[in-house]
């Protein structure tokens, strides 16, 4: 978040225009750009600093004002940050209004939205919300919307993968921060040669991991977020037991707390499966084992919109192809799903987001 500030704030000492030639002699051409108005921000609550920054911070450095929404699962955060901004804007004289905080559910989002006055719908969170942001904003000639959705992300695994770099990259973009991010690898699709080994390595390790206190220097990582995730996180598993995949490992989240232990499935590709295609955001794996790389790319490709893809080989010509033919926004070579750079764009393709 303290990246992605200072980095807007040095976009502000960029150009913002050029001069162009024209075929006219006597004639001067220039672009130049112009604020677009009062953009509404609403942001999740798995990174409730890192993300409202941005989206706050590119609106304002470039001259929008913003009315700023935050979960209300992580309300808090949102409001020391506004809080934090206008200690600073009132030091340096700055007009009232130009950052706005607004707390409720999702109700009060849509009013947003909807108000004839906001022209920005900059958001992320689930591809329901963001896709019905979407269609609010084209019923209007002034909106436009800028959505990240998440995605059905895979790690992919090929025979020539350094195998200890494969567990590492496997166990991060699986577990790290519960599976809560819009990154993490819902599949790990391995060619089949080195599957059997790879899976007993995965599952040992994943019986290692702790989920426990984020005040434990053993843990992990800590709880899902509320109830409600951990009945998804349930649910989510039912639903890939039903197409009848091999149980690798299996636990219930309870009633009592938010935390649970992982789900890991096998499963071969098949097409049209709930397993493959929905995105978890809870610990549920699927490890997918493949002849060769072409059915990799079938199997990861298989969804409708994936943010984040992983190719772990050696091969560098694996590497290029990959490049090629991914359909993801994001993609990386012998590294996990997850991680993002302020100055490298983050977005997915299909639904998983603009």
């Amino acid at each position: 978040g303290i990246h992605m500030l200072q980095y807007c704030a040095g976009k502000g000492r960029h150009p913002i225009g050029y001069k162009i030639a024209s075929e006219i002699p006597e004639k001067e051409a220039e672009t130049y750009m112009d604020p677009k108005g009062v953009c509404s921000v609403i942001t999740p609550w798995n990174f409730p600093f890192a993300i409202p920054t941005w989206l706050i911070g590119p609106a304002l450095v470039s001259g929008n004002t913003v009315v700023f929404k935050p979960s209300e699962e992580t309300p808090l955060s949102g409001q020391f940050l506004v809080h934090l901004f206008d200690e600073v804007a009132k030091k340096h004289k700055v007009p009232p209004g130009v950052l706005n905080l607004v707390h409720g559910s999702g109700k009060v989002g849509e009013d947003m939205v909807r108000h004839r006055g906001t022209v920005g719908q900059l958001f992320t969170g689930s591809f329901a919300v963001g896709q019905k942001i979407r269609q609010i904003a084209m019923e209007h000639g002034n909106k436009f919307a800028i959505c990240e959705m998440g995605g059905k992300n895979s790690l992919i695994m090929l025979e020539d993968a350094d195998m200890n770099l494969a567990l590492n990259a496997a166990i991060l973009s699986a577990y790290k921060t519960t599976h809560q991010r819009c990154v993490s690898a819902d599949l790990i699709i391995v060619e089949e040669s080195i599957e059997r080994e790879f899976t007993r390595r995965f599952l040992e390790l994943t019986d290692r991991i702790v989920f426990g206190s984020p005040f434990d220097e053993k843990s992990f990582a800590g709880p899902l977020i509320n109830q409600k995730a951990v009945e998804k996180f349930n649910r989510h598993a039912n639903r890939v037991l039903q197409e009848y995949p091999e149980l690798l490992r299996y636990s219930i989240g309870d009633e009592k707390t938010n935390f649970v232990r992982p789900n890991v499935f096998r499963m071969r590709y098949r097409p049209d499966t709930f397993a493959l295609r929905e995105e978890a955001f809870t610990p549920n794996v699927v490890i997918v084992p493949v002849k060769d790389f072409e059915e990799a790319m079938q199997a990861a490709n298989d969804n409708d919109g994936c943010l984040s893809m992983s190719l772990i080989s050696e091969d560098y010509r694996m590497h290029r192809a990959f490049k090629i033919y991914s359909r993801a926004g994001l993609k990386y070579v012998r590294l996990p799903t997850i991680g993002a750079e302020i100055q490298l764009p983050f977005a997915g393709e299909k639904s998983a987001g603009t």
